[in-house]
């Protein structure tokens, strides 16, 4: 019942860029994606585990995040729950000799720690802008770093993202 609950929260089909996250769920999937949490509108990395110092879609400031040591924590304790859990039921049920231990867990301790780390390090760095932690502070109205680019979307799109251009004030709609 709780899954369920979780997966219809989770965006089925792309939201869109400019639209901000309705739940954490969205920004935590959108930073595990390798996408901008704020928008969805860009890639939150420029390089494999350097985020960009500003999102292009939407001027969200990504020099905030204290992502440091909690990666790869996130990614040693997956890892190592998936590795001891096959681990062991291999051994259980066929105890194999040791190099076949080491010619199948070795590579897939490696694969899967390469596979993850970016995953989790976006999905922190969301969760940290979610929460306004390090130096994100509260999250603010989105804005779309490019005029142009608010001019295309409808109205209601405006209105229930919360978006207004950059140089636009947010109070003056109303």
């Amino acid at each position: 019942m709780i899954f369920d609950r979780l997966l219809t929260l989770l965006p089925t089909r792309r939201l869109g860029p400019f639209l901000a996250p309705r739940t954490i769920w969205i920004a935590l999937w959108r930073g595990c994606r390798d996408r901008c949490p704020a928008c969805d509108g860009a890639r939150l990395f420029g390089k494999f585990l350097k985020p960009l110092d500003r999102c292009p879609a939407c001027g969200q400031d990504w020099t905030h995040h204290v992502a440091d040591d909690f990666p790869p924590y996130l990614v040693i304790l997956v890892t190592g729950h998936i590795v001891v859990t096959g681990m062991t039921l291999l051994e259980a049920a066929f105890h194999p000799p040791s190099w076949v231990h080491i010619a199948l867990w070795v590579p897939l301790v490696i694969l899967l720690s390469i596979g993850l780390i970016q995953p989790a390090k976006g999905g922190v760095i969301a969760y940290q802008w979610w929460h306004g932690m390090g130096g994100f502070g509260a999250r603010q109205p989105l804005r779309i770093a490019e005029p142009a680019a608010a001019a295309a979307l409808p109205e209601h799109a405006l209105t229930a993202a919360r978006i207004a251009p950059i140089a636009g004030d947010l109070d003056a709609g109303s």
